[in-house]
Formats: structure tokens, sequence, C-alpha cells
């Protein structure tokens, strides 16, 4: 589990300077013994990523503007899929490698398209911070009733005081 979150983390980490500075984040393909990059397991992989969470990412699935960015990889995870409804036609090795530049160029803009929802979640979970002072227990309840806060509002309390 540690090397997995390590890998997480150098890819997230990677992908968040392409917000920064111009780069691109080069996933990690295999060659095969022919010398070509196929890069077919790599879009299975992403998709099965997709499917874990597919309400996250239908939005942009179904976007006109953004959505192109996932054709590549969608491309690669179907060319060999079994129902040939939903395999491409066969793609030439020139033809490969500028799919695979559209699916790296892609990812960068995947990123780019969910950083206003990786903003909000992160608002999501900020802690809830008092405003005014903190009411002690043996202080004056803040309701106006002249008991202790202890013996008044505290025990019922849903928000801070």
């Amino acid at each position: 589990m540690g090397l997995l979150m390590g890998h997480w983390n150098t890819i997230a980490s990677t992908l968040r300077r392409t917000l920064e500075v111009p780069d691109v984040y080069l996933p990690v393909l295999f060659e095969a013994d022919d010398g070509i990059t196929h890069g077919n397991e790599w879009a299975q992989g992403f998709m099965r990523g997709i499917r874990t969470r597919p309400e996250s990412w239908r939005e942009l699935i179904e976007s006109d503007e953004h959505g192109g960015a996932l054709l590549p990889i969608m491309m690669l995870a179907h060319e060999h899929d079994p129902d040939p409804h939903m395999r491409p036609k066969p793609i030439a090795p020139e033809k490969r490698e500028e799919l695979l530049q559209m699916m790296i160029a892609g990812l960068t803009q995947i990123y780019r398209y969910f950083e206003p929802h990786r903003l909000s979640r992160a608002n999501a979970f900020m802690p809830l911070r008092r405003v005014g002072p903190k009411i002690g227990r043996n202080d004056p309840c803040p309701c106006g009733s002249g008991k202790k806060y202890k013996h008044c509002c505290a025990p019922t309390a849903s928000a801070l005081h």
C-alpha cells in the first residue's frame, strides 16, 4: 500500500505542477518486444479508475467542450474489445504515436478540468472555526438565561459557541 500511495503522490505532484508551469505529465507506458508502445494497458487501467466513480466523470464525458480529452484513452482502452461495436477502426503505427501524444496532452487537460472540483472538495473538509471567544463550562450561558453554560445549553449544543 505504501508503494501505491507513493506512486499516487508522485503522479499528483507532477500533475499539480502542470497548473503552475507549462509542464506535461508523462505516464509510464510499456514498449512491446516489437518496439511499439501500445498504451492499451495504461488506458484500460485509466478506464477502470473512471468506472470506480462514474458519477464524478459523467460531466466531463458528456461535455462537448472538454470531453474530447478522454477520446484517445477510450480508443486505446477499447482497441481489442471483444464487442466489435466498442472497437475503434484499426490504429496504424504512425496514428498510434499521434494518439499517444493526444492522450498525454489530454491528461493535463483532464487534470485542469477537475481543478475547481478538487478545490471545492478540499474546502468542504475544512475544519469549522469558532468566530467568537470560547465559552467555558462555568461561564454564563450566551442564551441569556442567567444559568451556567454547563447547566443550560451545553448538554444540547449542536453548534460551536
